[in-house]
């Protein structure tokens, strides 16, 4: 987009909203390719699918979230995959030459896994498909054997090897949880609840909750509440229903949504230490669910045809529905002001609502505003006071105002502060903000030693690789090349074929005239070279030095 468009944030959300009409486009396709099989005549309940997906307020943070781009690349790739599958299979039922869709299916799946890696579960998808819709038959109008075969393997090896990683390597799912403050339990028992939350919002939308804040939802503590027996309950009956019907051939389209709506959030609303809700995990299971439903809604009218006019309206006025709410929310996404002031309105205990407003008030000069947002969160939150000295130096250099006299007047932070994720990321922002000259005059030289004295105060350095990467470029920014140096060797001692750490010590070991420290970070770096795994940018950034001149001088990496 930076290459050939150029339109920066507004191109950004254009480009959303394209693929979003066309995953709407191709899911329009599906409709009407399944509507035959799935017992539903006409072309309106196909438009009523795409359209009902398209118009969805839950969507909207999605389409627009710059971020979520590879949500959107996923479940793309992930409906072209299910479409072409069930292309080929149509064929393959009249006897026609079905191989070319089905190496359009397999490819259109490995671009959806590589977008995102959730994009794995258009395997059991297409298995959802085949059990709910073409049962397995075959051209002859018997069951093929081979079909069910491959089904199986691409549903059961999968999940045999997850259950073998975690028996052999249980920190792969568990490690994740040291960072969270709930359990694989809690997480669990939660999503039970957040999972009908998500289905209320699709059947009787609530837009004063969407958004892309959801940090102020609690995670749930015991399984011996009401609602969460009777969440679990039902997602059991729920569960068990699907299977019957996959079993049976009884409701079957309910059934596909069901199953559909399930296994599409196997992976981010299951065992994974993901945080607990977030929209964007709806994009494609929605689509699977209102297929599924609104078919399921045909058929059942289908014996009493003077209902088929009330089922038209009844879509048409959710459709409306969801035009309008639609175009209320999109107001809000116009203007960022007006959408993270409504963000902590509507989520009054969600603490990224309030430091993103925060931010917002800062940049506007407004400093006494932001102050005061991160007074609520520390009362919200009751964060280290590490993180709320950080972030009040955010605040002030955004507002470009200089430093207080007291700031970072804090003794004693320890190593599990200093590994927080949180404060990495607030550090990481400051940092940007000393690069791009946005802190007042002397505000850099004192936020780099206030982190110096946290980091190797205590005589053994207690940062994070990450930290000892965001302190490397401050204090080669400041040309202080010595403390640069020592941070760059400490980011390689952890990491040691990190690549900007082993580029930066051997650009400020050449400048120091470190000769040994220079040598082996060379030897490091064309040993990464060699196996194909620096970037193009950063190889000719070493074939700088290798081909530098021989008084030592040599450019900075970019």
């Amino acid at each position: 987009e930076r290459l050939y468009l150029d339109r920066g944030l507004r191109g950004q959300k254009t480009v959303g909203l394209l693929l979003h009409l066309l995953s709407a486009s191709v899911l329009y396709l599906l409709a009407r390719r399944l509507a035959r099989g799935a017992g539903v005549e006409g072309s309106i309940p196909a438009l009523a699918v795409a359209g009902l997906w398209l118009t969805l307020p839950l969507l909207l943070s999605t389409t627009l979230y710059v971020v979520q781009r590879m949500t959107l690349l996923a479940a793309l790739f992930s409906l072209l995959s299910l479409l072409f599958y069930a292309t080929g299979r149509d064929a393959q039922l009249q006897r026609r030459p079905a191989l070319a869709w089905f190496v359009l299916c397999g490819l259109a799946f490995a671009l959806s896994a590589l977008s995102k890696e959730n994009g794995l579960l258009t395997l059991p998808l297409l298995t959802v498909l085949e059990l709910y819709i073409y049962r397995f038959r075959s051209s002859a109008n018997g069951l093929s054997r081979s079909l069910a075969v491959f089904h199986c393997a691409a549903f059961l090896l999968p999940l045999l090897a997850f259950l073998l990683l975690i028996l052999l390597r249980p920190e792969f799912l568990f490690y994740g949880y040291a960072v969270r403050d709930f359990s694989l339990a809690e997480r669990l028992l939660s999503q039970a609840l957040i999972l009908f939350d998500y289905l209320r919002q699709v059947v009787w939308v609530d837009v004063a909750r969407l958004g892309v804040y959801h940090d102020d939802i609690a995670p749930v503590r015991s399984a011996a509440s009401l609602p969460v027996v009777l969440a679990l309950l039902a997602w059991a009956g729920l569960a068990l229903f699907a299977l019957v019907s996959a079993v049976t051939g009884k409701l079957r389209m309910a059934g596909f949504a069901v199953a559909f709506f399930l296994v599409a959030h196997a992976m981010e609303s299951t065992v994974f230490p993901l945080e607990l809700y977030f929209e964007h995990r709806n994009y494609l299971p929605t689509a699977g669910l209102l297929l599924g439903g609104v078919f399921a809604l045909y058929r059942a009218v289908g014996r009493l045809p003077a209902l088929e006019s009330w089922l038209h309206l009844l879509l048409a006025v959710l459709l409306l529905r969801n035009l309008v709410l639609l175009g209320s929310q999109a107001m809000l996404w116009s203007d960022s002001r007006l959408l993270h002031l409504q963000a902590v309105v509507q989520h009054p205990d969600s603490r990224r609502a309030a430091l993103e407003l925060g931010r917002v008030f800062a940049q506007d000069g407004n400093l006494e505003g932001a102050l005061a947002l991160l007074q609520q969160t520390q009362s919200l939150t009751r964060s280290p006071e590490v993180e709320r000295q950080l972030l009040e130096s955010v605040y002030y250099c955004m507002a470009n105002r200089p430093l207080p006299a007291g700031s970072f007047q804090i003794a004693g932070v320890s190593r599990e502060q200093l590994a927080s994720v949180t404060l990495n990321n607030t550090v990481q922002h400051l940092t940007r903000l000393v690069l791009a000259d946005k802190c007042a005059a002397g505000d850099g030289l004192r936020i780099a030693d206030a982190l110096q004295g946290w980091v190797l105060g205590g005589g053994e350095p207690i940062g994070t690789p990450r930290l000892y990467g965001s302190l490397l470029l401050v204090e080669n920014k400041l040309e202080r090349y010595e403390q640069a140096l020592q941070y760059a060797k400490l980011l390689t001692r952890r990491e040691p074929d990190n690549a900007m750490g082993l580029q930066f010590t051997l650009y400020l070991a050449t400048r120091l005239q470190r000769a040994d420290d220079a040598e082996q970070a060379m030897a490091a770096l064309i040993r990464l070279r060699d196996a194909g795994r620096l970037t193009r940018q950063e190889a000719a950034n070493l074939a700088l030095f290798i081909d530098a001149p021989a008084d030592g001088a040599a450019a900075k990496p970019q």
